[in-house]
């Protein structure tokens, strides 16, 4: 994560087309993070279907 970023913007730039909650709520379960809240420079997996 860089400064300023947000699951919500990350999740709307994966799949522009999806809900980001749905998105967001994929980031946080495979993370298995305990909240949406995230730290600029921490590193996330992202789902496979977003993989470039």
């Amino acid at each position: 994560m860089e400064p300023g970023e947000s699951l919500w913007g990350i999740a709307q730039s994966l799949d522009p087309s999806a809900d980001p909650r749905d998105v967001i709520a994929q980031i946080v379960d495979l993370n298995q993070l305990h909240s949406s809240d995230v730290q600029s420079g921490q590193r996330l997996a992202l789902p496979s279907q977003y993989a470039k």
